[in-house]
């Protein structure tokens, strides 16, 4: 199909030129661009034109502007599903943006555009519609194939029988009930002994009743039909004793016969199998399903910078591949515990980074893995088979990072974007790093402000860069969890409704450093010492007799939180024990300081390394 396939692309701007450019940029085989100059000749096309895969569409032309169109081609049922691109000069200011998104667009570029990524986006687009495309014309043939399956019942002899008052099968059946059954000489044998061993025995039972309750004259025949047991019913066949392994789904159903005196005298029943329908109607809906998931996978990967993301798949693929070692290697029941432990940081670190780029579909799938570890923690004694469940888990996270890169190497051009230049990596950075606020801030309800003035992203050697970004993840996501408070409780303590995370970087004596602040709460020092006597770690004797300075190093243990729920932010006491171990690796050192209801900061340095 792809070889002979046609996109159409619409254009539309109010400046010819403009629209001579966009093609000029776009030209490929199998394209066609369908030409607007105003948002008015733009509705009278679609309104005839239905096969468009993607508008790009301009914001300031005369008359109707490009956000009226764009509501209108959304509220339409054939145009809703058509994906908008705005392509303007407009300010970028964020009131904009939000209205562009607010009108229906999937992104939002400004003149003047660059080429390549514009043709990158535009491929997503494409891409999706090909793979719509395909899905449509699956699915018409699944939908034939299920309509033909419905003829074929219709019109078939179905199994055919008489059963008398003992509920036996009379002599008289068709010869396709042998067939549907798998059971020959069925003649005089009871229909509820034949159920034996093929059905629950609580369906058996319901069906005996049922058969009982048809043959008593003041039973609605009405009533009856909604009482069938056996309608659309799994049957497990056995052979000599022991189960074939064949299952089918059969559909009974039965009828009154009267005689002459209007008495209950026989029931006749007629049984289909429509394994083969049900099969394609699941079919149906796995392909509809699945196509779901990769268009909310793709629009969820396209927001992200391309060499974020690339560096997110790099870290992916490392920390999976040391899951998958541990899995496979951890033999001895004595190192169970500790391999664990591995397997739960490697997974909390991939559920953070998968955070800071806002990818919630991995965020779930992550979370999940982290629940079934622990399951596995609270057993009393381990097997190497309590691995299992993990080892599915880990699988459906593999075959999800395949789907995106999947994805992404149908995405061209898109590979020579993966490493930006220098000077426009401080800004994908700082980005990110906001974007982590903003969500963790929303999913918990607060008010957050970020204060990067003092944060100088070239201090940082390039080969720290992700060790940074993954301590920054983990610092910020607790301080706003664990310190700053609430607006309602900022209020009652009077402060201001919006918190302030304050990063910062230094540079001293060879070395390089940044500090992460919050003007939360501080650290709960008489939290922190029940935490550590509670963990059987340390006796109480022990830590009262701590400094405030040792107490807080507590943070940097696994299984010390002060969290009072565990959710998919917080709670685990992990993450700053993951922390500590990553900063000492590289010869770092890491600096708590915090007052109770004022601020909490932490002070990271490392010796600058040649890149």
């Amino acid at each position: 199909m792809d070889n002979d396939l046609v996109q159409n692309i619409m254009i539309v701007d109010d400046h010819p030129e403009n629209l001579l450019v966009l093609e000029n940029i776009l030209e490929a085989p199998g394209l066609n661009f369908i030409r607007a100059e105003s948002g008015e000749e733009t509705l009278r096309i679609m309104l005839k034109q239905r096969d468009v895969a993607l508008i790009l569409l301009d914001v300031q032309m005369p008359g109707m502007d490009g956000f009226e169109t764009a509501s209108i081609l959304r509220s339409a049922p054939n145009t809703k599903h058509i994906p908008i691109i705005f392509v303007t000069a407009i300010s970028k200011e964020d009131k904009n943006v939000f209205k562009g998104y607010e009108s229906g667009a999937v992104d939002y570029m400004f003149k003047p555009v660059d080429p390549d990524i514009l043709k990158s986006k535009v491929q997503v687009f494409l891409e999706l519609d090909r793979r719509k495309r395909v899905l449509e014309d699956k699915n018409i043939e699944l939908h034939e194939a299920k309509k033909n399956t419905d003829k074929i019942l219709a019109n078939v002899r179905n199994g055919l029988f008489l059963l008398d008052q003992k509920l036996d099968f009379k002599p008289q059946y068709s010869a396709a009930l042998e067939r549907i059954l798998l059971t020959k000489n069925l003649a005089n044998t009871n229909f509820i002994d034949f159920l034996n061993d093929k059905i629950p025995d609580k369906v058996k039972t319901s069906c005996n009743d049922y058969l009982e309750l048809i043959f008593q004259d003041n039973m609605p025949e009405s009533t009856l039909d909604k009482l069938n047991p056996l309608s659309e019913i799994e049957f497990s066949f056995t052979e000599n004793g022991f189960e074939s392994g064949i299952k089918k789904i059969l559909n009974f159903s039965f009828k009154r016969i009267y005689n002459s005196d209007k008495k209950i005298d026989e029931v006749i029943a007629t049984v289909a199998d429509v394994t083969e329908k049900i099969y394609l109607a699941k079919k149906l809906k796995e392909s509809e399903d699945q196509y779901k998931k990769q268009m909310e996978m793709a629009f969820n990967i396209l927001h992200v910078e391309p060499a974020l993301l690339n560096e997110f798949m790099e870290g992916l693929e490392a920390e999976l591949s040391h899951i998958d070692n541990l899995l496979e290697y951890t033999k001895k029941s004595s190192e169970y515990a500790k391999s664990l432990e591995q397997i739960f940081r490697a997974m909390h670190l991939v559920k953070g980074n998968a955070s800071l780029l806002d990818l919630k579909f991995f965020v779930n799938q992550a979370h999940e893995f982290e629940e079934k570890i622990i399951e596995v923690q609270n057993k009393k004694s381990l097997d190497g088979t309590d691995f299992l469940p993990l080892v599915m888990k880990l699988s459906e996270l593999k075959k999800t990072g395949s789907e995106i890169n999947s994805l992404i190497d149908r995405i061209k051009n898109i590979q020579s974007h993966f490493r930006p230049k220098r000077q426009y990596e401080s800004e994908l950075f700082i980005k990110s790093i906001q974007n982590l606020v903003n969500n963790t801030a929303e999913d918990l309800n607060k008010k957050i402000t970020l204060n990067h003035k003092d944060f100088d992203f070239e201090l940082i050697p390039y080969n720290h860069r992700l060790l940074v970004r993954e301590i920054l993840i983990q610092l910020i996501r607790n301080a706003i969890s664990h310190g700053i408070e609430t607006p309602d409780e900022r209020k009652k303590l009077k402060k201001k409704e919006t918190g302030t995370l304050t990063l910062s970087s230094y540079e001293q004596n060879g070395c390089y450093g940044f500090s992460l602040k919050d003007d939360g709460k501080g650290l709960q020092i008489e939290q922190l010492k029940q935490k550590a006597v509670k963990s059987g770690k340390f006796k109480k004797t022990e830590i009262d007799s701590w400094s405030n300075e040792q107490i807080m190093n507590l943070i940097f243990l696994q299984g010390i939180s002060t969290a009072k729920y565990v959710d998919q932010i917080s709670g685990r006491g992990v993450g700053m024990a993951v922390i500590k171990e990553k900063i000492d690796k590289h010869d770092g050192q890491i600096e708590v300081n915090s007052q109770a209801g004022k601020f909490c900061e932490f002070k990271i340095t490392f010796k600058k390394t040649k890149e």
